[in-house]
């Protein structure tokens, strides 16, 4: 699932080396645009519904925090 996100990451932002960054979202990597295309991605990848209420900077500022996030949403259906 890691590399998933991380190839989804990078077709959002290619000229970005995303391994080893501790923050996407509060340095300012991800746009709040990349934000919302990062959900688009990952609901269409993994089958998911991401509602709008859980689009934090919480779950989405590292890879581990969405990795953990996608496995929520998965658990929940």
């Amino acid at each position: 699932m890691r590399e998933q996100i991380i190839g989804i990451l990078k077709s959002i932002r290619p000229d970005v080396e995303f391994e080893g960054l501790d923050t996407l979202v509060t340095s300012g990597t991800l746009s709040s645009m990349n934000t919302l295309m990062l959900v688009t991605k990952i609901e269409e990848v993994f089958d998911v519904e991401v509602p709008v209420n859980k689009i934090r900077t919480e779950n989405f500022d590292t890879i581990d925090a969405i990795e953990n996030f996608v496995k929520m949403l998965q658990d929940e259906d």
